[in-house]
């Protein structure tokens, strides 16, 4: 295994495992920063040469005048099939609500929104949580647009 980061702030790593058999397995990852978040490219080498190939890229940004968080996932498969997950944090009264959207190779989307709201007793001592989600009903959905 071997670790190295160059002074353009890129990290790399590449591990070989060999089998029983002899076989060899070859994984090379390599991330980079980029203005707004980082890209991370990981390969895989079989014994018979072939590889594969995954790129996910993350980019954060933060709107100051709406106090909204936004990340976007954008992640390219083997076959060039590409999914992402765009998620928005936007603080409520009483706390906050996240709306994420996963869009799948295809171009469909599908969205899910989570509101958490919280309320404190002070005669009780007692704080409540209160969770509301709407949309995207199962994790089946999301896990049907890999990429």
């Amino acid at each position: 295994m071997s670790v190295s980061m160059t002074t353009s702030l890129t990290w790399t790593r590449d591990v070989t495992g060999t089998g029983p058999q002899g076989n060899t397995v070859t994984r090379s990852s390599e991330a980079t920063p980029t203005d707004s978040g980082f890209k991370r490219t990981l390969s895989v080498t079989g014994p018979g040469g072939g590889t594969v190939t995954r790129t996910r890229e993350v980019n954060r940004a933060w709107d100051p005048s709406t106090q909204t968080l936004t990340k976007e996932v954008t992640v390219t498969g083997t076959q060039g099939n590409t999914v992402s997950r765009q998620s928005e944090i936007t603080p409520t009264d009483m706390g906050y609500q996240r709306t994420v959207t996963l869009t799948g190779p295809d171009g469909s989307t599908a969205t899910r929104t989570r509101e958490v709201s919280y309320a404190w007793d002070p005669s009780t001592q007692t704080l409540t949580k209160d969770v509301a989600v709407t949309g995207l009903e199962s994790a089946e959905a999301a896990t049907d647009m890999q990429a």
